[in-house]
C-alpha cells in the first residue's frame, strides 16, 4: 500500500508539502540559527589536488535542481516532440521508438520464460524488454522518483525557510504601502 502511494503524484506532493512546512517551521522556531547553519554546511568533491566545494544550499539549488530540470526536459521531449516539434523532427523520432526486431525478440523471450521459467531465461527476458524501451523512457522511469521524492522536497526544505517575524514582514509591507497610490495620496505632507 505504501509503495502504491509513493508511485502517485499525490505521494510526491505530500512529501513536497511536508518538506516545505518543515522548512518554514524550522526557520521560524527557536532553532532558526541551526536551519541557517545547516544550509551553509560546506560539502565538496576532491580529485587529487583539485577540490570543488559549495554550501548545501548551492548544492541543492544548482546541483539537484539540474537533475530535476533534466527529468522535466525528458518529459517535455516525450510529449512535445510528438505533438509540436514532431513534424520538424519527424526524421529523428524513429530514433526513440523501439524497433520491431527488438520488440519481437522481447516478446519471444517473455514467451520462452512463460513456458520454462528459470533465472537465466528471466534475466534474458528482462534484458530484451529493457532494450526494447527507449533511453528517454528508461531515464524518466529511473529519475522521476528521485526528482519527486528527494530533489524537489530537499529544494523546498532548503528554500522555504523564510522568517516570518515582524521585522521581516514590516519592510515589504511598508514598501508596498509606499508604492500604493491610494496610500501615498493620504500620506501627510
Amino acid at each position: 500500500m505504501l509503495r502504491a502511494f509513493f508511485r502517485t503524484e499525490v505521494g510526491s506532493t505530500t512529501v513536497l508539502l511536508a518538506a516545505t512546512l518543515l522548512g518554514l517551521l524550522w526557520a521560524n522556531s527557536p532553532w532558526a540559527e541551526t536551519y541557517d547553519a545547516f544550509r551553509h554546511i560546506q560539502a565538496g568533491l576532491a580529485f587529487g589536488d583539485t577540490t570543488f566545494e559549495l554550501d548545501l544550499r548551492h548544492w541543492v539549488n544548482d546541483g539537484l535542481m539540474a537533475v530535476f530540470f533534466f527529468v522535466i526536459g525528458l518529459e517535455i521531449s516525450r510529449e512535445v516532440t510528438v505533438t509540436l516539434v514532431g513534424i520538424a523532427l519527424g526524421a529523428l523520432v524513429f530514433v526513440y521508438a523501439p524497433s520491431e526486431h527488438k520488440l519481437r525478440l522481447a516478446g519471444e523471450a517473455v514467451q520462452e520464460l512463460a513456458g520454462d521459467p528459470s533465472p537465466r531465461l528471466a534475466r534474458e527476458a528482462a534484458l530484451r524488454v529493457k532494450r526494447s524501451v527507449s533511453i528517454n523512457e528508461r531515464l524518466q522511469l529511473m529519475l522521476h522518483p528521485w526528482s519527486s521524492y528527494v530533489i524537489v522536497p530537499i529544494f523546498a526544505l532548503a528554500n522555504a525557510g523564510v522568517r516570518l517575524d515582524t521585522e521581516s514582514l514590516r519592510v515589504p509591507l511598508l514598501r508596498a504601502a509606499v508604492r500604493d497610490p491610494r496610500t501615498a495620496a493620504r500620506a501627510p505632507s
